[in-house]
């Protein structure tokens, strides 16, 4: 495993943050659990024998019972829909991947046209649903959607040094914020997996986790929320250009991001050891 091989450090502090969102997660009387055993439990007990995940799933469902109830195409709904999935995949309950799809059909017609223009990185997370359908139901309509944001990639503007703004609209433009390496870089990933594109995705991937990086990461490891090349923001510090905050949000997604594609490169590849020391010094910092 990745974790294990970055050592004790990582290990801390993985065990530790699902630790901390387990607990956020559960009723008060298993707070009294000692952490070991937090660890050593399946989510399908944590001694109540309720799988969480699943009546996270149902009870959203509940709250929402048509697909179309979720409302428009956006990184959000995608997200929960995904971790559906992966419920639907472990379960299989065939309700799940219905639902998922009932929610893609709404805003993906016959000929795999969006409905919703792909401006920015947020917009482009959903294609992983749009990949996952594929997968399962073959249908031609799910594939030219993802191209659409495939080839979309080619065109997008990035900063001087390469790295995807985080959208085109006039107010952010020639921006990176940490977590939109998590909404374009494993849909680019799972895309030239599945369609034979993994020599240009893998190393596409792993250079905007750098160049983000770059820009993003202060000397004790943590990531600012993010960056502005033209320096015209006015959160952005005249010297540096990034933002004052760190975002804890974009800090996870970042770090996962980055195991995603390190999992996914060869053992030779020549930016595996930068990847592993920006990720390393991103867990000592969240640690810290």
């Amino acid at each position: 495993m990745l974790i294990e091989r970055l050592g004790r450090s990582a290990n801390a502090f993985f065990a530790g943050f699902f630790i901390f969102v387990t607990l956020l997660c559960l009723p008060l009387k298993i707070y009294a659990q000692d952490s070991a055993g937090l660890l050593r439990q399946g989510s399908s007990d944590l001694g109540s024998g309720t799988d969480w995940s699943r009546a996270i799933v149902d009870s959203t469902m509940k709250r929402y019972p048509k697909a179309a109830d979720l409302g428009s195409w956006g990184y959000a709904k995608a997200l929960f829909l995904f971790g559906e999935y992966l419920v639907s995949k472990r379960t299989g309950d065939p309700r799940y991947l219905q639902y998922i799809k009932d929610w893609v059909d709404l805003h993906v017609d016959g000929q795999g046209n969006l409905d919703h223009k792909t401006e920015s990185l947020d917009s482009m997370m959903p294609g992983n649903l749009l990949l996952l359908l594929y997968q399962e139901t073959k249908e031609e309509k799910y594939k030219l959607a993802a191209e659409k944001i495939r080839t979309r990639l080619d065109t997008y503007p990035r900063t001087a040094d390469g790295g995807f703004w985080h959208a085109t609209g006039a107010s952010r433009e020639h921006q990176l914020w940490g977590d939109g390496v998590f909404m374009s870089v494993p849909f680019l990933l799972r895309y030239g997996r599945l369609f034979g594109d993994s020599a240009y995705a893998n190393q596409e991937a792993a250079r905007q986790l750098i160049v983000y990086a770059k820009h993003l990461q202060s000397p004790d490891g943590l990531l600012y929320h993010a960056y502005d090349e033209s320096g015209t923001a006015a959160w952005a510090d005249p010297a540096t250009h990034h933002s004052p905050e760190f975002w804890c949000r974009a800090m996870g997604w970042y770090g996962m991001t980055a195991i995603d594609v390190l999992d996914a490169l060869p053992a030779d590849d020549p930016n595996r050891p930068r990847l592993i020391a920006i990720l390393r010094d991103l867990i000592r910092g969240l640690a810290k």
